[in-house]
């Protein structure tokens, strides 16, 4: 059995990698004909060329490693059934489905492994290959900036500003200052000309206050005001936020309790979130499928099994993007919006390995769809 155990592995490995290798070639020549305009435009180098792409490499593992394990388990057991290499396993007395466990296990290595390029690898790369665009490609001239314009920061003591224009090392213009509560929402706003930091304290000119809850007159205006509440520097207002994309889920997580400790809907970050950990256990949801279908096919039905293997996979697509979507306008919630389809899928997956003749019954009706159509 162990010997079994150890060939199908190799061959599902082995085609595996094939697999990936052609999508992956397929993708990133795709890829070259769409970028060839803008590599001619900037006149990049072939060295710097190869690097773009090996930077690319990560999240095209990402996308690609789940259909090339797909197409892995069709054609190794695909071939089985071709050669009645599952009836020759059942007169030695092994049941077919326990070969399940060989590509269940690997999905779940698979699963691991895509999980930590995702939030190591992948990450690293995407920062990477921003500063390749801007330094190496596109040749910007690196100088220190020393003013940024429409500037957006969530301080501390759910402070929330907006800054028209800020100018290191002292000076920000046309602000606004919001002081958010996590349950009333905002509580009072300062909108001012101008503020000078000066003893590692705000001091703003010509400010105009609004507190929102004082009923009657609730508009106050101060020649000069010092924000004794204001605990940002220029230098970290002047800092850049990560887009969420370029966060591991330790800071993004991070990032979302502070603004909805602010008050803020963080939806599409939630979702985003919860699409860190639920992203990655779609290989093993789709093997479950993938072996569920090649389990009780017959001979001659492998290339139509595989056609109806792609085809779930899909719409397990469609449906995901439908999810997210859903849960960034707040119609599910974000945990749901990222599991409700790997939950539908898994339920699915499980079907078509217990029950036989449900999947029989399915491909009856799918035969009889495409002679009608």
């Amino acid at each position: 059995m162990k010997i079994i155990y150890r060939f199908y592995t190799k061959e599902i490995l082995k085609y595996t990698l094939l697999a990936f290798l052609s999508l992956a070639g397929i993708y990133l020549l795709i890829d070259f004909f769409e970028s060839l305009s803008y590599f001619v435009q900037y006149q990049t180098k072939y060295k710097d060329i190869l690097v773009y792409y090996l930077y690319t490499l990560p999240s095209v593992i990402n996308l690609l490693l789940s259909p090339s394990l797909i197409l892995a388990i069709f054609f190794v057991f695909g071939r089985a059934i071709r050669f009645n290499e599952f009836n020759i396993l059942k007169i030695m007395g092994i049941n077919p489905k326990k070969l399940f466990k060989i590509p269940f296990l690997i999905s779940i290595i698979f699963s691991l492994f895509l999980f930590f390029n995702q939030e190591i690898v992948d990450i690293k790369s995407k920062i990477s290959l921003e500063y390749l665009k801007k330094e190496k490609i596109e040749k910007r001239k690196k100088e220190e900036e020393k003013s940024k314009n429409n500037i957006y920061f969530l301080g501390e003591n759910n402070v929330v500003y907006y800054i028209k224009e800020l100018i290191l090392d002292d000076k920000m213009k046309d602000f606004s200052i919001m002081i958010m509560n996590p349950k009333k929402g905002l509580e009072k706003r300062y909108d001012g000309k101008i503020a000078y930091y000066r003893n590692k304290k705000w001091i703003g000119y010509n400010v105009y206050l609004y507190d929102f809850q004082k009923e009657g007159n609730n508009l106050f205006y101060y020649d000069s005001l010092i924000f004794d509440f204001l605990k940002e520097t220029p230098q970290e207002l002047f800092a850049e936020m990560k887009e969420p994309e370029m966060m591991n889920f330790l800071e993004l997580y991070s990032q979302i309790k502070k603004f909805q400790k602010a008050g803020f809907r963080m939806d599409k970050e939630m979702v985003n979130f919860h699409s860190r950990f639920s992203y990655p256990v779609i290989i093993i949801i789709v093997t479950i499928l993938s072996f569920g279908i090649v389990l009780h096919l017959k001979k001659g039905w492998v290339m139509l099994g595989l056609g109806i293997g792609l085809l779930i996979s899909f719409l397990y697509w469609g449906f995901l993007q439908i999810t997210y979507a859903m849960g960034e306008i707040n119609l599910l919630s974000p945990f749901f919006a990222c599991w409700l389809p790997n939950f539908t899928f898994l339920f699915v997956g499980i079907i078509l390995i217990i029950k036989q003749t449900f999947f029989l019954r399915l491909l009856r009706l799918f035969l009889l769809f495409l002679l009608q159509w």
